[in-house]
This record gives C-alpha cells, sequence and structure tokens, in this order.
C-alpha cells in the first residue's frame, strides 16, 4: 500500500493545477453547479430545497443525480466550519461569487480525492485474496492510475466519476472478501447494507441501474443462484425496500417538492433514434479515434474485456453477470456521439475499470507464468500512451485543448479531433511545449513558492502562461492539504485493515464496518481541524509578510512578457460571435494580461472592460459587475459595457435592469463606439486583427451582431417583465443572445 501511496502522489503533483485551484477552486460550469448544490443543500440544512443554491433557481432544482453530492455532503459540512467561522457569504447564499474558492467547496475536492485513494486501497486489498502482491499493485497501477481517472481527480474533481468508482471498489471488496460466505447470509442489516450501496450506485449515476441489480442479484442470491431458498427472496425484499427508500428520499422527494425532473441519462438519445449509417464508423471511431479512441486512453481496459472471458477464479460466474452493465455503458458512450465532454469516454471507464481490474490482474500473473518473466515492461510501454494523453491534456490552449464540435448522430461535444497526434507532436518535436505542458503541476507552484520565498523577480516561469497573482495563505494551505490525502489515507486504511484477513472477517459486522470507516474519516479530519486552523492562522501572517510583486514596480519589458501569442488573441472575439463560451484555460491568459495593463495603467478604460470580460466567464460575476460600472462612469460610450452588463442582469433574473441597460448601449451611435474603439490600438484592436477579412469590414460586422444581441435582451427582458412565459418561450428565448 505504500507504493500505491507514492504512485497516486506523484501522480497528483503533475496533474493538480494550483493556479486554476487559486483562480476558482477546481470550480467548473454547468455540471459542478448541480453536483455541488446538492450537497450544499444538505450541509446548510435546505434539503430538500434548492432555493438558495443560485444555479439551480430557474431549472428548479439540479439535472444531475444527487449521490456524489451525498457522498461528499460530510466532507463539505466539515470544512464548512470554516466558512462558518467567518461568516463567508456562502453560508447565506450559494452563487457564482460566493462558491468558488470556498472551504465548502474545498470539502467537495477533498472527498473526491479521499474516495479516490480508498478506492485504490479497496482494490488493492481485494486483488491480494487472489494474487500476489506484485500483481496487484500492477493491477490497480494499469488500471486505475494511468488511463485518465486521475483526471476527473485532480482536474475536475466536482464531479461523479470518483463517486462511482468508489461504490464500485467498495462493492467488490465487499464480495471477495465474503465470497465463501455469501451462501450462509441470514442478516437484514446485511441485506438492508447491500440495498443502500446498490442504491447509491443509481443515485451516483442512474445509467448504471443495471449494476444495481446485478450487484443486488449476486449477493442475495450467492454465486450460484439459490431461487428455492425463501430466505434468499425475503433477503431481496430486504434490499430493494432499502433501494427504493432511499430513491424515495433523495430523488422523488425533492423532484416532488421543486417541480422539477433530473438528468433522464441516456433516454433522451434513444428517444432520438440515431443514423445507422454513422454506426459502423461510429464504432470505429470509439476504438481507434485519434482524439480519445480506447486504444490510446484505456488500452488495459480492453486488455481486460479480453481477459474476463479466460477469466478462472471461484468469482467467474458473477464477472461475466457484471459484463451486462459495461456492455450498457458502451451503449450510452456509442450514442452520446462523443467522448463525453471531458477526457476519455467517462460513462464507460469509471464504472468499468474496478471490475475489469480482476481479469486485468488474472492476466498478468497467467503471461507471467507462461513466458516464465516478469513482463512488467511490456506493460509500462503500452502505458506510456495513455500516460502521456493524460498527463499532457489542457497543457495549452490551442492544440491540447478542446473545442465545441460537430460529432455523430448529429450531436455537439467538446472534442479535439487530432489529440493524440498533438501529444506525441509535443513529445517529439516541440520539447519546450512539451516541457511547459509537463511542469504546469505541482512543479510549477513549487517553483513560485521558492521565488517567492527569495523575495525575487523570476524570470524563467515568465515563459508559461498560467500566472499567479499576490500569494493566497489559503490556496497553499488547500494544496499541502490535498498532497496529504494519500498518506492520511494510508494511515487510516492501515489501522482499518489491520485486522482485516480472511479468518478474521466477520460477514455481520460488514456494513458496521463501512460506516465505521466513514464515521473514522470524519473523525479523524476533526481531530486535525485545530492543527488546520493553526496552519491557516500561521499561513495569515506569512501572506502579510510576503510582499506581493507588483506589475507596477516593473517596466513594459516586463508587461509584454504576458501578453497572448500573436495567433491566438482573436480567441475572444472568436468565441462571442461563435456563441460559445470561452475555455477558462485560454481566458485565464487574458484575464492575467489586462490585469497588469490595469495595474500599470489605471485609466486604460479599455483593458479593464477586458479583464471584466475574462472575469464574468471564469465565474467572478460580481466583480465584473463591479468593473463595467466603472468604466461607465468615466467613458459613457462604451457600448460593450452596457451589452455585458445587460447579459449579467438578465441571467441574474433583473429583467428591469438589464432593460435599462440595453436601451443605453442602443441609444450610443456605432460610429461612436466604432472611434472609441479605433483609439485602442494595444488592446482592443488587436484582438480582431487577428481574425480573417478586411480589418474595418470585421469590426463593423461585430458591432451589428453586438447591437442586434442587445435588442434581443432587451426584448427578452421586456417578455419576462410581463409574465407570459412557458417552457417552450424559454427553449426560443435562448435562441437570443
Amino acid at each position: 500500500m505504500t507504493r500505491l501511496t507514492v504512485f497516486i502522489f506523484i501522480i497528483g503533483f503533475l496533474l493538480l493545477r494550483p493556479y486554476v485551484l487559486q483562480d476558482n477552486g477546481l470550480w467548473y460550469t454547468n455540471d459542478d453547479f448541480d453536483y455541488f448544490a446538492h450537497a450544499s443543500a444538505i450541509v446548510f440544512g435546505q434539503f430538500p430545497s434548492y432555493q438558495k443554491e443560485f444555479f439551480t433557481v430557474q431549472s428548479g432544482g439540479p439535472q444531475c443525480p444527487i449521490g456524489p453530492g451525498l457522498l461528499a455532503a460530510p466532507f463539505v459540512l466539515l470544512f464548512s466550519l470554516f466558512d462558518r467561522l467567518v461568516q463567508a457569504p456562502i453560508v447565506a447564499q450559494r452563487t457564482a461569487d460566493s462558491v468558488p474558492g470556498s472551504w465548502s467547496q474545498f470539502g467537495f475536492v477533498f472527498s473526491s480525492v479521499f474516495y479516490f485513494c480508498a478506492s485504490c486501497f479497496l482494490l488493492l486489498r481485494s486483488l491480494t485474496v487472489f494474487f500476489t502482491d506484485r500483481y496487484a499493485l500492477q493491477a490497480v497501477f494499469f488500471m486505475i492510475l494511468v488511463q485518465g481517472m486521475p483526471l476527473f481527480v485532480f482536474r475536475r474533481p466536482i464531479f461523479s466519476h470518483t463517486a462511482e468508482l468508489f461504490l464500485q471498489s467498495l462493492l467488490i471488496y465487499l464480495l471477495i472478501k465474503n465470497k465463501d460466505r455469501l451462501s450462509e447470509v441470514r442478516s437484514w442489516l446485511w441485506y438492508s447494507g447491500i440495498g443502500f450501496l446498490t442504491g447509491m450506485v443509481f443515485l451516483t449515476r442512474p445509467n448504471n441501474i443495471l449494476y444495481s441489480f446485478i450487484w443486488m442479484g449476486i449477493f442475495c442470491f450467492s454465486v450460484t443462484p439459490l431461487l428455492k431458498d425463501l430466505k434468499r427472496w425475503i433477503g431481496f425484499a430486504i434490499s430493494l425496500s432499502a433501494f427504493v427508500l432511499l430513491t424515495a428520499i433523495f430523488k422523488i422527494w425533492p423532484e416532488q417538492v421543486n417541480q422539477y425532473s433530473s438528468y433522464n441519462g441516456i433516454g433522451q438519445y434513444l428517444a432520438e433514434g440515431f443514423s445507422w449509417q454513422e454506426c459502423p464508423s461510429r464504432l470505429i471511431h470509439i476504438f481507434l479515434g485519434l482524439d480519445w479512441g480506447l486504444i490510446y486512453t484505456a488500452p488495459f481496459l480492453l486488455v481486460g474485456v479480453w481477459a474476463l472471458w479466460k477469466l478462472d477464479t471461484p468469482l467467474s460466474l458473477a464477472w461475466k453477470w457484471l459484463s451486462i452493465p459495461i456492455a450498457a455503458s458502451f451503449l450510452v458512450c456509442f450514442l452520446w456521439g462523443t467522448q463525453g465532454g471531458w477526457y476519455g469516454y467517462r460513462y464507460l471507464i469509471s464504472s468499468a475499470l474496478p471490475v475489469l481490474i480482476i481479469p486485468l490482474a488474472y492476466l498478468f500473473q497467467e503471461v507471467d507464468q507462461r513466458f516464465k518473466k516478469d513482463l512488467v515492461w511490456v506493460w509500462g510501454l503500452i502505458a506510456l500512451v495513455p500516460f502521456f494523453s493524460m498527463i499532457l491534456f489542457e497543457g495549452n490552449y490551442s492544440t491540447l485543448n478542446l473545442t465545441l464540435q460537430p460529432v455523430f448522430f448529429s450531436h455537439q461535444g467538446y472534442t479535439n479531433t487530432f489529440y493524440q497526434l498533438h501529444v506525441w507532436e509535443h513529445i517529439l518535436f516541440h520539447w519546450d511545449k512539451f516541457r511547459e505542458a509537463f511542469i504546469q503541476g505541482g512543479v510549477l507552484y513549487l517553483y513560485y513558492i521558492s521565488a517567492l520565498m527569495v523575495s525575487q523577480l523570476w524570470s524563467g516561469i515568465n515563459a508559461f502562461f498560467p500566472k499567479y497573482g499576490a500569494f493566497c495563505g489559503n490556496v497553499f494551505l488547500k494544496i499541502i492539504i490535498i498532497y496529504s490525502i494519500p498518506f492520511l489515507s494510508l494511515i487510516l486504511f492501515k489501522k482499518l485493515f489491520k485486522e482485516d484477513t480472511a479468518s478474521a472477517w466477520s460477514l455481520n459486522k460488514s456494513i458496521v464496518k463501512l460506516v465505521g470507516l466513514l464515521i473514522t474519516a470524519c473523525l479523524f479530519l476533526a481531530a486535525g481541524y485545530c492543527f488546520i486552523a493553526v496552519l491557516y492562522g500561521v499561513n495569515i501572517i506569512f501572506v502579510d509578510r510576503t510582499k506581493d510583486i507588483s506589475v507596477s514596480q516593473v517596466g513594459i519589458e516586463y508587461l509584454n512578457q504576458w501578453m497572448p501569442r500573436e495567433e491566438d488573441v482573436h480567441y475572444l472575439i472568436k468565441t462571442q460571435e461563435s456563441g460559445e463560451k470561452p475555455f477558462p484555460r485560454a481566458v485565464r491568459q487574458y484575464q492575467h494580461y489586462y490585469r497588469l495593463i490595469v495595474e500599470k495603467f489605471p485609466d486604460r478604460d479599455d483593458a479593464q472592460i477586458l479583464e471584466a470580460y475574462c472575469d464574468y466567464y471564469l465565474g467572478n460575476v460580481k466583480k465584473a459587475e463591479e468593473s463595467f460600472l466603472s468604466v461607465l462612469k468615466k467613458q459613457p460610450l462604451w457600448f460593450v459595457a452596457y451589452y455585458n452588463l445587460a447579459v449579467i442582469y438578465y441571467y441574474q433574473g433583473d429583467f428591469k435592469q438589464a432593460m435599462d441597460m440595453a436601451s443605453l448601449a442602443l441609444k450610443i451611435l456605432p460610429q461612436e463606439y466604432l472611434r472609441l474603439v479605433f483609439t485602442s490600438d494595444k488592446v482592443m484592436i488587436p484582438l480582431v486583427k487577428g481574425m480573417p477579412g478586411a480589418f474595418e469590414q470585421k469590426m463593423n460586422e461585430h458591432v451589428m451582431k453586438s447591437r442586434a444581441a442587445t435588442l434581443n435582451i432587451l426584448k427578452a427582458s421586456a417578455y419576462r417583465l410581463s409574465g407570459k412565459i412557458n417552457e417552450d418561450d424559454v427553449q426560443w428565448e435562448l435562441q437570443l443572445f
């Protein structure tokens, strides 16, 4: 377990982006809002109401399932003590300004890392029942650590996939540890616990409902069905009752109270139908596509599927049954038309990897015995492909990033058609870009902290686009906590597994021990609460003594080092015109550059507007609003400031303000606004010059499109204020701007 812990730490050190934690607390848009809303509604005593969860008010409630929020809630509650202590705004209302960077939100991040470590330890212990420590460690390393799962832990932690992994790993652990006693079980507590866990599988991702019922059948009817045993059916009824009760409390009840319908999974795509002509090419694409083809991103998953049908263990039949929901998850990926909007085929790998890890370890053992040598180096060479695909993901905001593109079956998704080629292009031919992408995690942060400690302006760091502003003591503390979680988890699990042997394991205490695991984890964290508070105080002092490197103390040459690259300076305008939201990684470069300009030249309204624009798309809505208003006090001809304020007020539900701002914007003559833009030769004009077509023509087209969008906001606001609106009108309204 110690070696596995070190591996987890190293991968986390490379993948975690401290500058993202500093910018938004690893908080992303859309799904993250819903998952956190579940946890925060419970923690702050609002459940089943979501009225104080800002992002779910318009839709009535979260569209994503509640399971991940339930698992994260104990940790969110623990870390919310910091927010309660200082009466942070998040305690009263969860908004775009109060959530990112809060300690409550960090509790969700903590839970994802903890559950990931727990999953790895549970799988390792499960494997040692059948295999030696060497094969068990190899299987966990190659199946879990190098095939994309750590991205959902250290890059997108407020998500559902770590919860999926944990629940599957826990069920596998309980099955293997009790494989010889399933035929003897008569405990209602056991059956209730199985119903609870399988219910959590469903609540974590509804399209995994097949896993829920197959797991229930495996545990209730043993490895070989005993259909004539009445007590088995009574046990199954108890499990099913627990499943239904959990679903009623955490899915049906809140949906009825708030009058909303949550995510329906693959049903919407089955209802749409699909083109049979595209099916062969789609199937080939899933395995061989140069974006996230499984052969590149999850080769050991494919090996595990092949080995599944050669598996020869006492649980082989159970694993055959578990292949059915794996096939269902594959169908989800197939019909989705894309890899799933994030790294890899996430609707498949999170739930399938724990199941396929047993066949993989079996294959490792059989291959070594057949060739009479340790062939781990062969698996290591294969692992380089998914490993670099994972490590370099979002290594820069152009070739190693995602854009919204048409995909299969008339759908759209965030993808990168030639991502795998770009990865190896960086490795083989662009060593400088590879270095930038590779060290943006803990290495870069360590460099940054070292530079601050010696109070020197670092020079080598200027080659990288991730920029840190003033030193944040709470971010530093959070980074230390995240890096320490694998080692804290190791101590905890060593204690729990100390007497966990086949002879000592008591079936009747299985569920009790599970509950004890969660309680012990919370008590362990609570015991360290005072220690963390002391560290936090020490870091506050450290912040006060740390002199920030201000751009006002340096020259224009330093400022120019942060300028966006020439081929990408039109990114903001391009994404605005296409209707897409700019990708956060790209926006941060602009945000930092414009912030430096404002610091150096406080009168540059153009830079302040663009900094506010970046703030808005990074979730800092309140700050963006204040910046736009500040600009208009100095120069009331900035049309774009009025327009963006109208958008902000509209989505906040302040339709009167939105109408006022849209009306003021439309009163500005296009030629007056263009005249103002033409004076911004160093800030505004470069954004447009990089775009194809004549400069004047592009500017005129952009202004006309912006005025049309402003008029639509005016109309939509008036329509909203009239009170005559229904769901069809909302769908029409979304097309307006």
